[in-house]
C-alpha cells in the first residue's frame, strides 16, 4: 500500500514539474552533491545537499529545504526536478537555498529522518559563510513530511543538540502542508498504515514524542511561517491550524498563509512559478525576519 502512495506522489510531482521551464537565473550558480554528513551510517546518496547561490557577494539569507513524501519517498533531485526548480526560484529571489536528501523509511526508520534533517541544519549553520550565506539568517523549510521534520528539529532541542547546534540559532521555520500531529495521522485508516507505521513503528508513545507541539516548553523555537493549501486533505489543514494554536499559546510568533486553487502537491510544485503567491510570502518572511534580527543585533 505504501509503495502505491509513494509512486503516486512521485509521478504527480514529476508531471507538474516537467510542464515548466527549468533554468537558473543569470548570475546565480549551483553546487551539487555536497556531503553534510560523513560519519557513522554515511549514505552516499542521501547524506548530500545541493546549493543554489544568488548573484552578488552576499552574505545571503539561507533556506535549508527538506522535501516531502510521507517519510518513505522523495529526493532532492527526484524525477521532474521540482526541488531543483524550487532552489533556483529561491536563488532568483536573493535567497541561498540548500536542498537536502535524507534517508527514507522503511529501510531507515525513525530517528533516521529527524537525525539527518538536524545534521543538515547544523551543517548549514556552520558552513553557510563558505557559500556566501549568512549564518545568522538560516531558515528551515519543509513540505509535507519535510515540514514535520523541520518543525520537530526547531521544537525539540535534543535533535540539534546532538550535532552541537540549537533551535535558537535558526532565524525561522517555514512549514508547508505538514502532518504535525503524527498520532492523529497514525490513527487514520488511509495514512497510518502506509506512512506512519513504516516510519515510526506501532508504539503510539513514539508517535506522540515526534509531535512538535509537545516540545514547545523544551526549547525556544524561532518564529514560524505555516502554510497549507485550500485543497489539502482536511486532516492536514486541521493539523496546521492546531499547530498554529499551540505555537500561539506558547507565545511563539507565527504567520499563516492559505493558498487558493492548490492541492497538497501543487502547493510545492508551483512554488517555482514566477509571481507564485506562496513564493512571494516566503521571501517576505525571510527578509522581514532578517531585518528584525539585524535591528535586535544593532541595539
Amino acid at each position: 500500500m505504501w509503495l502505491l502512495v509513494a509512486a503516486l506522489l512521485c509521478s504527480s510531482c514529476a508531471m507538474r514539474a516537467w510542464s515548466r521551464p527549468n533554468t537558473l537565473a543569470e548570475g546565480c550558480h549551483e553546487t551539487r552533491d555536497l556531503a553534510y554528513w560523513e560519519g557513522d551510517e554515511f549514505d552516499d546518496a542521501k547524506h548530500r545537499l545541493d546549493v543554489y547561490t544568488p548573484k552578488g557577494e552576499g552574505p545571503h539569507p539561507v533556506v535549508v529545504f527538506v522535501h516531502g513524501g510521507g517519510w518513505v519517498v522523495g529526493d532532492r533531485r527526484q524525477p521532474g526536478e521540482n526541488y531543483v526548480q524550487l532552489g533556483r526560484r529561491l536563488a532568483s529571489q536573493g535567497i541561498l537555498a540548500m536542498v537536502i536528501s535524507y534517508r527514507l523509511a522503511p529501510w531507515s526508520q525513525h530517528p533516521a529522518q529527524i537525525r539527518d534533517t538536524s545534521r543538515a541544519l547544523a551543517w548549514a549553520l556552520q558552513h553557510a559563510p563558505e557559500h556566501g550565506g549568512d549564518p545568522s539568517a538560516v531558515y528551515a523549510m519543509g513540505h509535507s513530511a519535510g515540514a514535520h521534520l523541520v518543525a520537530l528539529a526547531a521544537c525539540d532541542p535534543k535533535w540539534l543538540r546532538e550535532w552541537g547546534a540549537s533551535p535558537s540559532q535558526l532565524a525561522g521555520v517555514i512549514g508547508i502542508s505538514g502532518p504535525y500531529d503524527v498520532e492523529h495521522l497514525g490513527n487514520s485508516l488511509l495514512l497510518g498504515g502506509p506512512l506512519v507505521i513504516p516510519t515510526f513503528g506501532r508504539d503510539k508513545s513514539v508517535w506522540r514524542d515526534v509531535m512538535p507541539a509537545r516540545h514547545l516548553k523544551d526549547a525556544k523555537p524561532p518564529p514560524f511561517f505555516i502554510a497549507w493549501a485550500d485543497g489539502d486533505p482536511e486532516i492536514l489543514r486541521r493539523d496546521g491550524r492546531r499547530f498554529v494554536e499551540a505555537l500561539e499559546a506558547a507565545h511563539v510568533p507565527v504567520k499563516t498563509y492559505e493558498t487558493t486553487f492548490d492541492d497538497h502537491l501543487s502547493i510545492i510544485t508551483d512554488f517555482a512559478d514566477d509571481q507564485n503567491g506562496l513564493g512571494e510570502q516566503v521571501a517576505q518572511f525571510v527578509q522581514q525576519r532578517r531585518l528584525e534580527i539585524r535591528q535586535l543585533t544593532n541595539r
